[in-house]
Order: structure tokens, then sequence, then C-alpha cells
């Protein structure tokens, strides 16, 4: 099974110019799958270069979201030095989203989740970059001034 995480905005850019050696976005269309949670008409499927899932970033997966949220990469826990670098370019893409006030949400989801999504608020003043990462089964609203 694969991680797929879809970004929606009110924003018409086309995200594809973020598209570097880390990340992709690729128009998708909110009705395939658990995306159709998304509120926001503008949609994209964030992925790695090779534009096959959303592996590639930095995530918790559902049983562990309420234990371990939002936190640093740990020495318990190793992860991969690309995915970190995926995710904190994924930040600022969402953080000049936000910037030129857009509104941006994402969704982070097992392909074939049998889960109904569960909705948070995410403050980008909160949660710095250094500890962002998407959690499992949930739809975050990001904010400035949460």
């Amino acid at each position: 099974m694969c991680m797929s995480t879809y970004i929606g905005t009110t924003s018409e850019q086309d995200l594809g110019q973020f598209n570097s050696d880390k990340i992709r976005f690729i128009r998708s269309h909110p009705n395939s799958g658990e995306e159709r949670a998304l509120k926001y008409k503008n949609v994209w499927f964030l992925t790695d270069p090779h534009e096959s899932c959303s592996c590639g970033f930095r995530y918790v997966e559902f049983p562990n979201v309420e234990h371990l949220g939002f936190g640093v990469p740990e020495d318990w826990s190793p992860e991969d030095e690309e995915s970190i670098k995926a995710t904190h370019q994924t930040y600022a893409v969402i953080d000049v989203l936000l910037a030129g006030g857009h509104k941006v949400e994402s969704i982070s989801f097992w392909i074939d989740s049998e889960r109904t999504s569960i909705d948070e608020i995410v403050s980008l003043e909160s949660v710095p970059v250094e500890a962002f990462r998407f959690f499992d089964g949930y739809r975050f609203e990001y904010h400035v001034n949460a």
C-alpha cells in the first residue's frame, strides 16, 4: 500500500511551478477517492519525482497520531533525509499560498483506506517547519494567525 496526499487550494496558480528534484504537484480532480473530502476546487496530488505516491514525505500513521503528533525527527525513529527535505519544501509552498491570501488544505491517507478523515486546523505559526508532517487519515486546514 502507498500513502497519498492531496493539496486543495483557492489559488488558481499552477503549483507545478514549485516542482523540484524532491516534490511534484500534479493537477488532480477531487472525485476519485478520499480526496473528495477536500473543500477547494484546485486539487493537486503531492508526489515524489517518480510521480507514483506520497510515501516520500514525513507522515504519522493513523494509530500513532494522538501519541506522536507534530514533532522533529528523533534518533529512535530515523527518517530519510530526502523525505525531510521534501516535506520542508511542501511546507514552504503552503506558506507561500497562505501569504498570498489563499486558503489551503491537505488530506493524507493510505490508498484503499476505509476510514473517514478527521479535520484539523493547523497554524503554521504553531507548527514550525522542523516539526511539520502529514497525518494519515487527516484533512488539514492551514492558517496563519489561527
